[in-house]
Parts: C-alpha cells; structure tokens; sequence
C-alpha cells in the first residue's frame, strides 16, 4: 500500500518527513512497518507499506465491527484489546507514543490480527511528549475501543452497566478500570498482563465452538436419517460396504 500525505499543512510537512524518515525499516509487533518513504518536490510525502487486506480491499476494525452487526463476543474484544495493548507496550518500551488510538486504523489482516497503521505519526504531529500521561492516555483509548467493540455502543467512557449478554464479569471489570483516570493502569503492559484475555476469552470460544459443532453434527445426523429413510423406501437403493457411507 502507497500512503500519500498530500493534506498536511506546510508547517507541518517537515515533521511528517521526520517521523516517516525515522519509521523506515521498524518492526514492532501489531504494528504495520513502513518499509519506503520518499518526499516529492512540494514537500508531498509517500510511504510504502505491506498490503494486509482481502481481495476486497482493506478492513479496518471498525468496519469489521459494523459486518458484525455493531459489537463483538467477548473473545474477539479480549483478543483485540490483547493485540493492541501489545502494539503499544512494545512501542512504549521503544520510547515511541502515539496517542489516542482510533479503530479506523487499526488494520485487520485476513488471519485475523491487527496492525496498527502509522503509529506514532499523530504524536509527531502534535509534538507530544513520551511521558506516563502520554501513556496512560492511551491504555484509557484502548480500553474506549474495547467497549466499543463489546457494546456498540458509543462514548468514551464505560457506563456502570454492560449489557450481561455481551460481556463476561472479568472483562467488564477491566474496561472499568482500564478507563478510569485514577485507578487506570499505570502502564500498558500493565493492562495487557491483567487482561482476562486468555482464559475468560478462550473458555467461551470453546463454549460457543463446542455448541456451533454440536449443532452442526445435529443437522448431519439428521440429513443421514432421513436419507437412509429414503433409501429404504426405494427399490433401487443398492447394496454398499457396511459403513462405507
């Protein structure tokens, strides 16, 4: 994919050359590598970065929210929030904040993870500063994203009440306090290592994937009941190999 920074202010054309320049060639887990950039005559600059769409296109995590019908189970939250705490810890640890992480871009490849496109660039713009309210910032945008995503509901703040349905206990907790300014977390791998990601999510994963084979194996059986029943109702069913169906 070619970005092109065609709409960016003169003054700020520079620092846009700056942060690209200095992006080239980073690998960071979760976020999308820059792996060219270049400055046309006007102060026009461009990027080169891997394609990670589908034959469709790109999808970005909101618009995989929106085909989902507006929310997403707790799994899929809990993975998410998992990822993109893991972008930014990494990046943190690298001395590199972005700022207010918005799910327009964050890209969604067609395995399923996330990366996070020009991260970094928004602080570079805004001459924000590497410092723990920076960072804190950013866990609280991250956990507004995950409640986006469980609820569809908008707002940046949780309210006191998730709908039960949609979300488990453990997660609805941590979206509280990940949110909250006081007793948010202090770093984002701080959050990463409270997320309930892993067993909350993966439990209900296999629940619901237990539950989608049962009734796939329910609609099979069924098939080859009334199937058999039609073929002992027909002269010319045959003779086969005992189990050989």
């Amino acid at each position: 994919m070619v970005w092109c920074f065609d709409r960016v202010p003169n003054d700020q054309s520079p620092a846009v050359w700056a942060y690209l320049k200095k992006a080239v060639g980073e690998r960071r887990s979760h976020v999308l590598p820059i792996e060219a950039a270049g400055r046309e005559r006007g102060g026009v600059c461009w990027a080169a970065t891997p394609f990670v769409g589908n034959h469709d296109g790109v999808v970005t995590l909101e618009s995989l929210r929106i085909g989902r019908g507006g929310a997403m189970t707790v799994f899929e939250t809990a993975r998410a929030l998992e990822q993109l705490l893991d972008a930014t810890a990494r990046s943190h640890a690298a001395g590199i904040v972005h700022g207010t992480i918005d799910p327009e871009t964050v890209l969604v490849t067609p395995r399923g993870t996330l990366e996070i496109a020009m991260y970094g660039l928004a602080s570079a713009l805004e001459g924000r500063r590497d410092d723990d309210d920076e960072r804190r910032a950013e866990v609280r945008s991250i956990a507004s994203i995950g409640w986006r995503l469980l609820t569809g509901l908008p707002g940046e703040t949780p309210a006191e009440d998730l709908p039960q349905a949609r979300a488990g206990a453990a997660l609805r907790s941590w979206i509280r306090r990940a949110a909250d300014p006081v007793e948010g977390f202090e770093s984002a791998d701080a959050a990463r290592r409270a997320l309930p990601a892993t067993d909350a999510g993966t439990g209900e994963s296999r629940l619901v994937a237990a539950r989608s084979l049962l009734g796939k194996l329910g609609a099979v059986v069924a098939k080859t009941a009334n199937t058999e029943a039609k073929r002992k109702n027909t002269t010319s069913a045959g003779v086969g190999i005992p189990g050989d169906r």
